[in-house]
């Protein structure tokens, strides 16, 4: 299982959303290259990228950070946020990121969904964020209207091959993921699925990776490495 550190950008900066609140923000650094090369330096060969001012535009915003910390570091990264065009994914995936996140977009057009996995496979990986049993879109400020076992049903039906599935009360809370929600989810799909949100010590992260499914296959850790609750070596080490 792979362990994944984030970085989440908005004006530049290294932040941490509350539960996707954009009104409650914390930063963390100014740089977020230097924070990719301490999590390269850490042992981490893979970086999620969240482009939290593409997300809120509706349009990739910060893809030139990303590439950035790709030709510097020669580390892999997916970046998420705003990405809801053929034009804007296959930017990203020009800059040299490896794989393309979409969630907003391909819930909203079934079409547009279908025609991404068509052209892309697997470079794309498509979120599904979830909040008191609603799938949520728009950087998670609206509900889509569809339950998750629907967008499960839809995502399998056009052959997605991955999908990252967060719980956004538990995001940012440090108060552990939602295993039973994720347990219910791995029960009904046999997409690959990452998941993301609540993950606070190091002993989530053995909870999760207890859980004896081979569809689960990462881990996205992010407020607990930058508030210093786990050690992103010690995460890798154990995974």
């Amino acid at each position: 299982m792979t362990i994944i550190p984030a970085i989440d950008i908005l004006d530049g900066k290294v932040v941490r959303l509350v539960q996707g609140d954009y009104g409650n923000v914390k930063v963390y650094s100014v740089d977020p290259v230097q924070t990719a090369r301490d999590f390269k330096a850490a042992g981490s060969g893979y970086i999620h990228v969240v482009d939290l001012d593409g997300a809120k535009q509706g349009r990739p915003v910060n893809v030139g950070i990303a590439k950035k910390i790709v030709d510097s570091l020669g580390i892999e990264v997916e970046l998420g946020g705003g990405l809801r065009t053929f034009d804007s994914i296959q930017k990203v995936l020009d800059a040299g990121i490896k794989k393309a996140v979409l969630g907003t977009a391909v819930l909203k057009d079934t079409a547009f969904a279908g025609e991404c996995v068509k052209r892309f496979g697997d470079k794309v990986i498509f979120g599904i964020d979830v909040r008191d049993g609603t799938v949520r879109v728009d950087g998670w400020t609206k509900d889509s209207g569809r339950s998750l076992d629907d967008v499960i049903k839809f995502f399998e039906s056009i052959g997605l091959v991955r999908i990252i599935y967060t719980d956004i009360s538990r995001d940012g809370m440090m108060t552990g993921p939602n295993v039973s929600g994720l347990l219910d989810l791995l029960s009904k799909t046999k997409m690959e699925v990452v998941l993301s949100g609540g993950i606070s010590k190091l002993d989530d992260i053995v909870r999760v990776m207890e859980i004896k499914k081979k569809n689960l296959k990462g881990i996205i850790v992010g407020k607990a490495l930058y508030e210093g609750s786990i050690k992103l070596e010690e995460a890798l080490r154990v995974s």
